[in-house]
């Protein structure tokens, strides 16, 4: 029999399981929970970082750095990005399934005399899924089948200092 394992003010110093996910969904009540109670932050932050993670040759973090200077116009403060994500199967708990990953920078973009670009600042980023439907995960099944649990939500936040400069033509 799974136990409950999580409470408002538990944090995993280890990653959460496949079994303790679904031992949340069963006797959690829908109490949300944040990656930090899960013990994933680490990873995630990480993960994010991570040069080839999700499939794509840079990170997460370098492909958004390089979109703020090749697409946004010196002097616009709406620097965001907002994207879905396999995160499961990156940070190994595939449980997590796909979540999703956005951000907003805030700071500032300089073109230096060579023609480099330097971006300093902070990216603030988002991570927010829902843990539901895990007894249908090819969805064959329309809607969320969820015959004895409640879905929860997964929340986090967390920011990165950045000061990096790029060569890309704009």
């Amino acid at each position: 029999m799974l136990q409950h394992t999580f409470w408002a003010t538990t944090q995993l110093l280890t990653p959460v399981t496949n079994e303790q996910m679904l031992g949340h969904y069963i006797y959690g009540n829908g109490q949300p929970l944040t990656i930090d109670q899960l013990g994933v932050a680490p990873l995630l932050h990480s993960t994010v970082k991570k040069k080839g993670a999700f499939g794509m040759s840079g990170s997460i973090e370098s492909r958004f750095t390089e979109q703020i200077v090749t697409k946004f116009k010196a002097g616009n403060r709406n620097y965001t990005f907002n994207s879905s994500y396999n995160v499961g199967s990156e940070i190994g708990v595939w449980a997590f399934g796909s979540g999703v990953i956005s951000g907003q920078f805030d700071g500032t973009i300089n073109k230096l005399p060579n023609g480099k670009y330097r971006v300093i600042g902070t990216i603030n980023y988002q991570f927010s899924d829902v843990f539901e439907d895990p007894y249908d995960t090819f969805n064959w099944i329309p809607g969320s089948y969820d015959p004895n649990g409640k879905p929860y939500k997964i929340t986090g936040a967390w920011s990165e200092n950045i000061d990096k400069i790029l060569d890309v033509n704009r």
